[in-house]
């Protein structure tokens, strides 16, 4: 077996996109956890078990459903259609995933899904989502060296929902600003896993990707 990238195999690198920092409550919330059921991710994970992963296992493993979470799994699993061929299992060692932000909830999507840890900074403390832009990843499969990069489409997060986010958290939002923030929680949650990826994620071609890492400790899984 090749001994390049043995790190990266272990612990595909980065995480996307962070969990509303406490939850919203109400019927919202009450009715979300069905949304994943139809959309599992079958892996081959690091101990060479199959393992599903639904959006409700997800949901379960981070503490409550929230939007971030939400998109960071479909995002996984549409890259991982575009990588891999029908009737092909994507491996967990053979992945590495990228983002612009380290956010806790992308780390319990991948750690739940993928059996990830985060590899880069690990005493740091996560940073915080501000915009749509954050809500973006970059998925590489290493046995053939092609990468794809997923992000939401223009105008498909709710407008202004990061800044009421903001608001809410520093106890100055508004009732009115409070119901618009739950709706678009609402529209992410319980909305999002019922629309097509093409009308999600912006449609970026599978190409061939450069990564260097120290060979000395590193290499992929390529069984």
């Amino acid at each position: 077996m090749p001994t390049v990238l043995r790190y990266i195999v272990t612990l595909p690198l980065f995480t996307v996109l962070l969990l509303m920092q406490g939850p919203l409550q109400g019927r919202e919330a009450d009715g979300a956890e069905a949304a994943g059921g139809t959309l599992p991710i079958k892996i081959i994970a690091l101990d060479g078990e199959v393992r599903t992963a639904t959006l409700e296992d997800v949901y379960r493993h981070h503490g409550h459903p929230c939007p971030p979470v939400t998109v960071t799994y479909l995002a996984l699993r549409h890259a991982l259609e575009r990588l891999y061929d029908a009737g092909e299992t994507p491996r967990a060692g053979d992945l590495a995933v990228l983002s612009p932000v380290y956010s806790r909830g992308a780390a319990d999507v991948l750690e739940r899904v993928l059996g990830a840890q985060h590899a880069v900074g690990s005493a740091g403390a996560p940073s915080p989502l501000t915009s749509a832009a954050d809500l973006q990843l970059r998925v590489i499969r290493l046995s053939t060296g092609e990468g794809v990069n997923v992000r939401l489409a223009p105008g498909v997060w709710p407008q202004g929902w990061f800044q009421l986010r903001e608001r809410r958290m520093q106890g100055e939002i508004t009732p009115e600003e409070t119901r618009r923030l739950r709706q678009g929680w609402t529209e992410v949650v319980q909305g999002f896993p019922g629309r097509s990826p093409q009308a999600l994620f912006v449609e970026a071609p599978v190409t061939r990707v450069g990564l260097w890492m120290p060979t000395a400790t590193t290499g992929y899984d390529s069984e």
